[in-house]
């Protein structure tokens, strides 16, 4: 009995503009790992298929002899795939290009003043800011209000209930609509990016 041990190589080929190109290569299965554009891509003499940065192939049992690459558009393509036998693993990302990074999660956390909300109107409770990630609001009165987005008719809004807090990944003004009779005081805490 033969055995066989994983093996993995990477290839990168650049390939004229509309041309073609074959890599002889023995593979299970066959991942591109950058490439400058999309292309066509045939294992085996199969049929084409559309293939990008990022997309793989795992085969059947029997792998594949040989890899065909197509550039289809009149412009240069410079492509580089890794080739595996067996049961390899590859946790790797793949990234080209420029890549925008946002910091996850808020570097201030406030805790405004409350907010004292009268009864039968609605009040603006925080200011719109776009480097607010989250808002936590608690209505700390006895009866049910509404939160909004804008100052909207009773009734109207996401519901709070008395001592309920709600948590919004929100950067919009917000308001608390009062009606039950008597004045409301709602607590605020907010996590914010530096600008």
């Amino acid at each position: 009995m033969t055995q066989r041990h994983p093996t993995l190589a990477t290839f990168t080929v650049t390939i004229p503009a509309n041309g073609e190109r074959q890599i002889d290569r023995v593979g299970d299965a066959i991942k591109c790992l950058s490439a400058s554009h999309d292309f066509k891509l045939g294992l085996d003499g199969s049929p084409l298929s559309d293939f990008s940065q990022g997309i793989g192939f795992r085969t059947a049992a029997a792998g594949f002899r040989s890899v065909r690459i197509v550039n289809p558009i009149n412009s240069e393509l410079t492509v580089q795939l890794s080739f595996a036998r067996g049961d390899i693993t590859d946790d790797r990302a793949a990234f080209s290009g420029a890549l925008n990074v946002t910091e996850a999660r808020p570097s201030v956390f406030a805790t405004p003043a409350p907010v004292a909300c009268p009864s039968g109107a609605a009040t603006q409770i925080l200011p719109a800011d776009a480097n607010r990630k989250e808002a936590l609001v608690t209505n700390l009165g006895a009866g049910r209000v509404f939160l909004q987005g804008a100052v909207g008719a009773a009734g109207v809004g996401q519901p709070i209930e008395p001592l309920a807090t709600i948590i919004l990944e929100n950067t919009a003004a917000l308001f608390v609509r009062n009606d039950t009779g008597a004045p409301v005081t709602i607590n605020l805490a907010t996590g914010r990016f530096t600008p």
